[in-house]
């Protein structure tokens, strides 16, 4: 009998976070993509990260109710600080309620640990989004840049104490997109900045030659 690739315990135990990391990645690409790079919106790149962003969104919440329940909540914190500009997004909006829905009523699934601490996690999510909406509405800037390395440092501490609690697992998963959503933010702010200089460069260059 041939071996399934998850008879390897190490994979099968690594491919949720391996999932929630390219959920991370995916979402901020596109999302950069179309406003900090401004990409045409039919642009190769821009497709292919509209792809991934519904193939990795869809896996990872088919994976556990408690993400997918969260990712609703996202949805809306996104809207109460209108953080849905494009038509995209607003269509994609839609799909964790469908999924949700799917995993609530044809999945079997199991509710473990305490209902307080898995809702308390969900609020913290909310609102933790509703206030980096309100106190960073700018695109881009070197506070929300060190705000999010902030929030880094949390949520990998999060991580790894959610090691002990494996009842909570989907939160430390959750921990993982995040972490993933905010580093790919601060490494393209850095290669848009990076981008920016070379092109002010080469100007100042070509008007030196030009006289």
């Amino acid at each position: 009998m041939e071996e399934s690739a998850f008879s390897f315990p190490l994979l099968k135990k690594s491919f949720p976070f391996l999932i929630a990391a390219g959920t991370g990645v995916s979402w901020k690409m596109l999302d950069d993509f179309q406003d900090k790079f401004k990409y045409s919106n039919d642009s190769l790149s821009v497709e292919f990260a509209k792809v991934a962003t519904i193939f990795f969104t869809t896996l990872y919440i088919l994976q556990d109710v408690w993400i997918g329940l969260v990712f609703c909540i996202v949805v809306f914190s996104c809207l109460f600080v209108n953080s849905i500009d494009n038509n995209f997004w607003k269509s994609a909006s839609f799909i964790p309620f469908f999924l949700t829905f799917y995993t609530l009523f044809f999945q079997t699934f199991e509710i473990t640990g305490n209902i307080l601490i898995h809702a308390f996690f969900i609020i913290l999510m909310f609102f933790t989004i509703i206030l980096e909406g309100k106190l960073f509405p700018e695109e881009e800037s070197t506070s929300k840049t060190i705000s999010r390395f902030f929030l880094i440092t949390i949520l990998s501490g999060l991580f790894y104490f959610l090691y002990y609690f494996p009842e909570y697992k989907w939160f430390q998963n959750f921990c993982i997109f995040m972490i993933f959503y905010f580093s790919t933010s601060i490494l393209n702010t850095f290669i848009l900045k990076k981008k920016m200089q070379e092109t002010s460069f080469s100007e100042i260059i070509t008007a030196v030659e030009v006289k």
